[in-house]
């Protein structure tokens, strides 16, 4: 009988180049087209959806019903002790809602107007559930980022991110310092 979790095998099989030691992904995880590699002691919940070039290091945590984009050009990197709350979504591509395009992949390429970049989470890094992160976007070091908020640009290191007025807004920062001794912690353990 298969027990709750992928085995390291089985995701070399579908495609991640490398997967740490004691990582626990459950079988309820839907994994699509995927390269990149997973590290040592991370788990991701049920029914979250993988595709694309995923670079995930050590000791992170996706909770269930995440989404996870990544375009194979441009990847999703979650750095050691990130974590993604439930219901999040972050892509690598997204349609240009402004463009007089068609928004949809059934459509020959010269029809879309596409957006593709890079999204990164820094160490320690932490999202709230149901976040949208888009293309070309580095979360910094340390930085927690609160329920419910679009990120469309980059976060400094150590900054807490709360909704203001419905827009994304500093509202604290976080000890940096500390968040890095701690992920060095972890990292040996």
């Amino acid at each position: 009988m298969l027990g709750p979790y992928y085995s390291r095998t089985e995701l070399l099989e579908m495609g991640f180049e490398s997967v740490g030691e004691n990582t626990e992904i459950s079988r309820k995880v839907s994994i699509y087209g995927v390269s990149g590699s997973i590290g040592a002691r991370t788990r991701i919940d049920d029914f979250c959806i993988l595709k694309g070039r995923l670079e995930i290091g050590s000791c992170v945590h996706i909770a269930a019903y995440v989404a996870m984009g990544g375009h194979r050009n441009y990847p999703i990197t979650c750095k050691d002790c990130s974590a993604v709350s439930s219901h999040s979504s972050i892509f690598t591509g997204t349609a240009d809602y402004r463009a007089a395009a068609i928004s949809n992949p059934t459509v020959e390429e010269d029809m879309q107007a596409n957006i593709f970049g890079p999204v990164t989470f820094e160490e320690g890094v932490v999202v709230g559930a149901h976040c949208v992160v888009l293309p070309n976007v580095v979360i910094g070091y340390g930085t927690s980022i609160g329920a419910n908020l679009v990120l469309h640009r980059s976060i400094e290191p150590g900054k807490i991110i709360a909704s203001r007025h419905g827009r994304p807004e500093v509202v604290g920062e976080r000890d940096v310092a500390a968040i890095a001794l701690l992920v060095d912690r972890a990292r040996t353990l």
